[in-house]
């Protein structure tokens, strides 16, 4: 598989998302990470974390991909309430 790349042109967009707390945001965050990291040659993204779980991504990429971070996040979304092993 090819990995992607982005133009000269790419912009820095900014994905935001609320979690019920930073454990979960810090798991969905890592996440991301892979994402990006297995779809880029060359990923720049960045994540700062506000309060007790929003977490704040900046990113470069042609094209705003908000929807496909936001379809991640969702998946994490009862990661909270799970039971522990």
């Amino acid at each position: 598989m090819k990995l992607k790349t982005f133009s000269d042109k790419a912009k820095t967009y900014t994905f935001t998302y609320d979690f019920p707390d930073f454990e979960t945001a810090r798991v969905a965050n890592n996440a991301l990470f892979g994402y990006m990291i297995g779809t880029y040659e060359q990923s720049v993204i960045n994540t700062t974390f506000e309060g007790n779980g929003r977490m704040v991504v900046e990113y470069v990429e042609d094209r705003n991909i908000n929807r496909v971070f936001k379809r991640i996040c969702d998946g994490f979304k009862d990661y909270c309430n799970q039971p522990e092993e």
